[in-house]
């Protein structure tokens, strides 16, 4: 964490402070107008003529906000809009930023203009200029209107409050404010739709422009609000609240809480619809603005209460009825339920805007907690974000359940040189076997009030449990089970997280992944079996539009004791620890993100990198040998000298229509005491040199996708492919299926590289005869094809032919190379609700490197059903 620190502090250093920009920015358009006052050159846009309407934005936005309601509004006013010191083409000169200061300066802007009175709408962090404005002059001020308040110290996000300590703020400012646009963009909208792609580059130029980082500090150090609700008291000109329900910058109950401090206020909230009104709820939010600047949307009674001409009832509930921001005229009534409004004015919900946004492609999709790139980019957005209330439970899950008939799979070629098959084989003596299982897995968010802490985990409830395993012996057999016995719950991961200024910290047992999974597999894919979860410490930072990750990782210790009262275990010797730290850079997009720059025509590339490093000192060989006791003394320590280190890259093209993606690892590794056995040294160390590598493609033509996909798997040159060696295992003779690669001291090294098993490529080779990729080379081309679309989901066609060979011909049975040729159709059926089915069929015609020495390798196949039900 030092580390991490210092190179925080000199990345800052490299930066240099945020500095101000006194004189006019530069590219500014050509037809923008300005006027200087107070040393301010100061843009605004004018249209319309009638009574004065100024219009200010909101934190780190500009005039641009406005353009979906100014020239609505000009149809009956005079419309000022303007970009605020700090902000848009207002140049940014050291100062005051304060809602007050601010204020004073758009009174004089009005000045010049010759405006003598004015309503002022204004817009999140905007509303409190706005009501500055009006608490000080409130004779010039005819009615406010004010869209997501952001009036409160509540309000204030924790980045912004840190940003208040001298040094501190530059420090945040300087490395961060500018970090992940893409994903902090849609926090502000329920529909995803409205964000779109020229909206975040927009955001982003604008946030580009010198001086633009000292400015935004400048005003966040102005988030004090104490002094604004004190000068509010009295205030008694009428005022609109207009609120977005789904708000998660500036929540509902800011708008209630307001409502009821001022005394002339009327509240409008617009179902599904976030942070900006005038842009997702705009026909709706629009009308009800104009109707409240020419004082026909509300009457009033004897006790000052404002009285909706629209519609009755309390806001808490939604409001019935249609309305629409591309199209529609006019708001059906209706009252909403009751619950939440009191005091002095009413609260009108008004219908829902629009529609979520479809989830994102399935090929982007990765869950969270299985990749550190997923876990920066999910809570970054929370910097800027309120406070939540209360807790909040996010649940999402999944029940699979899969069945197999597998034909064959010994390819009928005889023993190996072990006298072992290389595939079990039916007691009876016939071809065909059975696979069933079933696993139920709920991964669970629990959220706590305030903002950025977490806790999740993933549950498997059944756990890849065999179909008809575990019968109810009741009746004395299974031929009379009633049923099946309950099963242990087993809880795969379980992290906290909780964000700080500089970064998200991660804690506990955590999914790991990397890339497409050939090394570092999280497990996630809908026929995934296993998953690596690792006893991991995190910190992911946003920076330099990249992710810095560095983790240490504890992958094993012990033997362990337990304490004194039985309430936790105690490691026996500290230096058989095995772990070490890792450190990663990763640009990469959302799934959101990626869907978005697609749809806009534009190739996104993203990529990562590694470097880990893992260490053992000694071993007690006797805690995981068959031979193992409870029992440990000193003489079953053994030195060990354990040395690994892992690097690997990652790449991604992808556009609307394709998608390019590798990844490549290496490892190289130094044992230099091998041997199992306490008081027997092997004094010459194994040495291991190991590369893996994996390219997948896809294009889309119509309602068809084409890709050609690769991988290679470095071999080794002893007998058999390695894949799954057991400890203790002797050196396996020519002609053997699988065992040790190393056999000191005449083979000292262990040089095949083992994909994860959870990649897979294939349905019976790779899956099922050999266990993984490890010691080859493959060639996959692959179609996919839309056949129709049914419901609410699409039946696709999918044909896949692999061709592999061997990298070393002396790990194969035979001494041959080619390991075979398999196809595998497959159709399937996903639909958006959540349900999925899939049948698949593979056919591998094994190569001479499976030929016995008497017999030729045989045909193997096998037929899958897989049903998922996903939520």
């Amino acid at each position: 964490m030092k580390a991490f620190v210092f190179a925080l502090a000199c990345a800052a250093l490299c930066a240099g402070c945020p500095r101000f920009h006194p004189g006019p920015l530069p590219g500014a358009p050509t037809d923008a107008t300005f006027v200087d006052v107070d040393g301010v050159h100061v843009r605004y846009r004018e249209l319309g003529q009638g009574p004065a309407v100024v219009l200010l934005h909101g934190f780190s936005a500009s005039l641009e906000s406005w353009a979906g309601v100014a020239p609505v509004l000009a149809q009956d006013h005079r419309v000022i809009a303007l970009d605020l010191k700090g902000f848009g083409w207002t140049t940014r000169p050291e100062g005051d930023y304060s809602p007050a200061a601010q204020a004073e300066l758009v009174w004089h802007v009005l000045d010049k203009l010759g405006v003598k009175d004015v309503a002022i709408v204004g817009h999140s962090w905007g509303t409190s200029v706005a009501l500055s404005m009006a608490v000080a002059h409130p004779e010039r001020t005819r009615r406010v209107a004010l869209y997501s308040a952001y009036v409160y110290d509540e309000q204030v996000p924790s980045f912004l409050r840190w940003a208040q300590v001298g040094g501190i703020g530059e420090l945040l400012f300087s490395l961060f404010y500018t970090e992940r646009i893409e994903d902090r963009a849609p926090l502000a909208y329920v529909d995803e739709r409205f964000v779109t792609q020229p909206r975040v580059e927009r955001v982003e130029e604008d946030l580009a422009r010198p001086g633009t980082v000292a400015g935004a500090l400048a005003t966040a150090r102005g988030h004090h609000f104490a002094a604004l609700h004190q000068a509010l008291v009295g205030f008694d000109k009428p005022v609109l609240l207009l609120w977005g329900e789904n708000d998660l910058v500036t929540p509902i109950r800011f708008a209630y809480r307001l409502r009821e401090e001022l005394a002339n206020a009327e509240l409008k909230v617009y179902p599904r619809c976030g942070h900006i009104p005038m842009v997702e709820a705009r026909t709706s939010s629009t009308r009800d603005l104009v109707a409240f600047l020419a004082d026909k949307g509300a009457q009033h009674d004897d006790n000052g209460n404002a009285d909706n001409a629209e519609g009755s009832g309390s806001a808490g509930g939604a409001g019935s009825g249609s309305g629409d921001d591309r199209g529609v005229t006019g708001d059906q009534g209706g009252g909403g339920a009751g619950g939440g409004a009191r005091g002095g004015g009413t609260a009108t919900v008004l219908p829902v805007e629009t529609r979520r946004l479809t989830p994102a492609e399935e090929d982007f999709a990765l869950p969270l907690g299985a990749d550190l790139a997923a876990l920066g980019a999910e809570l970054t957005p929370r910097q800027y974000a309120a406070p939540r209330e209360k807790t909040e439970v996010v649940v999402h899950g999944s029940l699979r359940i899969r069945e197999a008939g597998l034909y064959n799979l010994d390819l009928d070629r005889g023993l190996d040189a072990q006298g072992q098959p290389i595939y079990p084989v039916p007691l009876g003596g016939g071809q065909m076997m059975r696979a069933g299982d079933l696993r139920a897995r709920t991964d669970a968010a629990f959220y706590a009030p305030g903002v950025g802490v977490a806790v999740k985990a993933r549950i498997d409830w059944l756990d890849n449990i065999a179909l008809g395993g575990e019968p109810d012996l009741a009746g004395g057999s299974p031929a009379t089970s009633r049923g099946q016995r309950p099963t242990t719950v087993v809880i795969k991961r379980a992290w906290g997280e909780v964000l700080t200024p500089a970064g998200t910290l991660a804690v506990g047992r955590m999914g790991a992944h990397f890339g497409l999974g050939i090394a570092a597999n999280g497990g996630d894919c809908e026929d995934c079996d296993g998953g690596d979860a690792a006893d991991r410490f995190a910190f992911v930072s946003p920076i330099a539009g990249h992710f810095l990750a560095l983790s240490y990782d504890i992958a094993a210790r012990g033997p362990f004791t337990p304490s004194r009262d039985g309430g936790h275990p105690i490691s026996l010797e500290s230096t058989t620890a095995v772990g070490g730290p890792t450190v990663s850079i990763l640009k990469t997009h959302s799934p959101a993100t990626l869907v978005r720059r697609a749809a806009a025509g534009l190739t996104s590339v993203e990529y990562a990198a590694y470097v880990s490093r893992r260490t053992q000192d000694n071993d007690v060989p006797a805690t995981y040998l068959p031979t193992a006791t409870q029992m440990f003394t000193s003489a079953d320590l053994v030195g060990r000298g354990f040395a690994a280190t892992a690097t690997g890259g990652w790449l991604r093209i992808s556009g609307a229509r394709f998608r390019i993606e590798a990844e490549v690892a290496y490892l190289n590794a130094t044992l230099d005491q091998p041997s199992l056995i306490p008081g027997t040294a092997i004094t010459v160390p194994v040495t291991s040199s190991q590369l893996g590598a994996a390219v997948q493609t896809a294009f889309t033509f119509g309602p068809m996708q084409l890709g050609v996909d690769a991988g290679y798997a470095s071999g080794d040159d002893a007998p058999g492919f390695g894949a799954f060696p057991t400890p203790g295992q002797v050196a396996p003779p020519a002609g053997s299926f699988d065992g040790a690669q190393a056999n000191p001291p005449r083979d000292r090294t262990v040089d095949n590289f083992r994909f994860h098993p959870d990649f897979r490529i294939d349905q019976i080779l790779f899956r099922e005869i050999i266990g993984t990729i490890t010691d080859a080379v493959y060639l996959r081309p692959s179609m996919r094809a839309t056949l129709a679309r049914v419901g609410t989901g699409r039946l696709e066609a999918i044909a896949t032919l692999i061709v592999s060979r061997a990298v070393e011909a002396t790990s194969t049975p035979s001494g041959a190379s080619a390991l075979g040729t398999e196809l595998d159709p497959e159709l399937r059926y996903a639909a958006r609700d959540g349900f999925a089915i899939n049948l698949a069929y593979g056919l591998l015609l094994p190569g001479a490197a499976f030929d016995g020495t008497m017999l030729a390798a045989q045909p193997a196949q096998s037929l899958r059903l897989r049903v998922g039900f996903a939520f």
